[in-house]
């Protein structure tokens, strides 16, 4: 949430000095566009329903060291489906409204335009978030991803919601499009300390993650408004998604040809919250999700003569899927 301009018009400089570095802290991450900050219990957004979260079973929050992860648990996933065999080896019928496409060598893979199956994906995490004023904290050494309907969500996309932690909520809505896997929505919730806030926004056109069809060498590039509840304009996000190429991973013991996609964001000048943040997906077309994924974020914000910032640095890596 930014705060209103005129909120603190009339502190004097002596009441501004009595206000804890901790709380300006978070009021700061609960403004950045890119992260959104919330206490879950679970957290709420104004779309996709209530939050769906299988991780009551995982009570591993207590602070670990940073390790590579040499043995991913042995997994079953079994239970996803294989979408390949619908899939058309046909060029997108159209672009995105607001991109541009540069196209490089590569084998064209299938465009797959339907949701993803719904259920519970558990991923190995490992990785750590930090901010200003409260330190570094490791993620646990699981996160689940649960897709899921709602009302009010369009046939063609899927409700992500995603446990980090019981500080850490996430939640994406995500488009299958002929030309796309977009994110029509993105909110989340994180706490540090005794305050927590939630930010949530609409994006408009939908953020490109998945270029369709799928094409080594291919770019896009674009650029998307995040608007509030009301329909304002809180952030202008640049980004850029580039296929770079296919790779073998082995999941479960099973090999599992996935496209290796990266995504990078940057809030656009003007804003009181500067952001960027960066991704590398796995893509499994098959399952029409990433099977892992790779994320770096770095926001910041100056006030009251200080820089506040919020990291955070992350793998996700898929072990087992639990059908809905």
């Amino acid at each position: 949430m930014t705060p209103r301009r005129g909120d603190h018009d009339g502190l004097a400089p002596r009441g501004l000095r009595a206000i804890s570095v901790a709380t300006v802290v978070v009021l700061v991450l609960g403004a950045l566009g890119a992260y959104q900050l919330g206490k879950p219990k679970h957290a709420r957004f104004r779309r996709g329903g209530a939050f769906v979260s299988a991780r009551s079973r995982v009570h591993v929050e207590a602070a670990t060291p940073l390790a590579v992860a040499t043995d991913v648990p042995a997994a079953n996933i079994s239970g996803v489906p294989d979408f390949s065999a619908g899939a058309q080896a046909t060029p997108a019928s159209r672009s995105a409204p607001t991109s541009t496409t540069t196209t490089g060598p590569g084998t064209v893979a299938a465009a797959v335009s339907a949701p993803l199956a719904l259920g519970t994906y558990t991923y190995a995490l490992r990785g750590s978030e930090s901010a200003t004023g409260f330190g570094s904290r490791q993620y646990p050494a699981e996160m689940t991803l649960t897709a899921h309907t709602a009302p009010g969500v369009a046939k063609d996309q899927a409700v992500l919601d995603l446990f980090f932690s019981k500080d850490h909520q996430e939640r994406d809505i995500v488009s299958y499009r002929d030309d796309s896997v977009a994110f029509a929505f993105e909110g989340g919730s994180i706490t540090f300390g005794p305050v927590t806030q939630t930010s949530e926004a609409d994006y408009v056109p939908a953020m490109t993650q998945i270029p369709l069809p799928l094409r080594a060498g291919d770019t896009r590039k674009g650029t998307t408004e995040a608007k509030g509840k009301n329909g304002s304009v809180t952030r202008v996000e640049d980004w850029t998604v580039r296929i770079v190429r296919q790779e073998t991973l082995t999941i479960a013991g099973k090999a599992t040809p996935t496209w290796v996609v990266t995504t990078d964001r940057k809030t656009r000048p003007g804003s009181s919250d500067q952001a960027t943040r960066s991704r590398t997906y796995w893509y499994d077309p098959a399952r029409r999700l990433w099977v892992k994924w790779a994320e770096k974020m770095h926001g910041e914000r100056k006030t009251v003569g200080f820089t506040f910032t919020y990291d955070t640095t992350y793998e996700a890596m898929l072990t087992r899927f639990a059908p809905a």
